[in-house]
């Protein structure tokens, strides 16, 4: 007896374990996310992905190719609660390709439904958002979340190697992201950066080597829009020149999208985006 319940226990915890792989496999095909490229997605996201399964690409199976990063807004509104209440009302603008663009505003202003819909996760939209000369309407969602990386206050950093941190998906070698960051100095932010393999553990990190962490994954990533909310909020002075530093050698060529709020964060900006009550 004793051995039949052993066996019909382990039968339950397989049949249990089971439902949860398929669950979470069928996450993984509606929300087209590349389970190696999880790094491009902060937890609360994720959860935003998880929501928005009702949303799908009018042509998933012919993505059409992005010529460029500039970014067009075509009257685009943004509702919630059934279309009574507008958060962006009739935006209209261009961030010109390879540009860094500042989005300041009071708090509810709409700087991060703006940010939303860029990536697809408001539902609730009119007009047109336009990535490279192609519509995010005509593009699978997995097209338009490569060619954006997001960067919270809070970085997603998970415990293991740095290695794994900086490259989730394996493209480059050990020696190749030194030899990238060469003379940044991010070995006195990152101590372990000069032995990649070395095991990190999240609660022993400072904000400042979170985020100089976020940057790295960045700059490492082919993602042609980078957004990041407010980078600077948390960092010390040193750790503020080491990320000027990457942006300027590495980022130079993609669109950087600032949710500022504080000037300093956006002074270098070649464009910036004051919002009001979700109009520009």
């Amino acid at each position: 007896l004793s051995d039949f319940g052993s066996v019909i226990r382990a039968t339950s915890f397989l049949i249990y374990l089971e439902k949860i792989m398929n669950n979470f496999n069928r996450l993984m095909r509606l929300t087209e996310i590349d389970f190696e490229d999880s790094s491009k997605v902060t937890s609360e996201n994720f959860q935003r992905i998880k929501n928005e399964q009702s949303i799908t690409a009018s042509s998933e199976s012919d993505s059409k190719k992005i010529v460029s990063n500039q970014i067009q807004l075509c009257d685009v509104s943004v509702y919630v609660g059934d279309r009574k209440e507008r958060i962006l009302s009739h935006v209209n603008l261009v961030i010109p390709p390879n540009s860094k663009v500042g989005i300041v505003g009071k708090s509810g202003a709409g700087k991060t439904t703006l940010v939303k819909s860029l990536l697809r996760f408001t539902s609730q939209m009119t007009g047109e958002i336009i990535i490279g000369g192609v519509s995010v309407r005509e593009m699978s969602l997995h097209q338009l979340r490569s060619q954006i990386t997001y960067m919270d206050q809070d970085p997603f950093v998970f415990n293991g190697s740095l290695k794994k941190n900086l490259d989730p998906s394996n493209k480059y070698s050990n020696q190749e992201i030194r030899k990238f960051f060469e003379g940044i100095g991010i070995s006195d932010i990152l101590p372990s950066f000069s032995d990649l393999d070395e095991f990190i553990e999240v609660k022993k990190l400072s904000m400042s080597q979170r985020q100089v962490i976020a940057f790295v994954r960045a700059a490492l990533t082919k993602s042609q829009i980078i957004i990041m909310d407010e980078p600077n909020a948390n960092l010390t002075e040193e750790t503020e020149l080491r990320i000027r530093e990457i942006e300027q050698r590495f980022l130079s060529n993609r669109v950087l999208i600032v949710i500022a709020h504080k000037l300093q964060s956006i002074v270098d900006s070649d464009l910036v985006i004051k919002l009001e009550q979700g109009r520009v």
